[in-house]
């Protein structure tokens, strides 16, 4: 079970959640 963790569908979400941050941030101080 633990191991549906670390699918690369899971992988490529968290990415994406991080490179959301990322903008989201960019838009605060630029």
């Amino acid at each position: 079970m633990l191991n549906t963790d670390h699918t690369p569908q899971r992988a490529s979400s968290h990415c994406q959640y991080l490179f959301d941050v990322f903008i989201y941030l960019y838009h605060i101080y630029f």
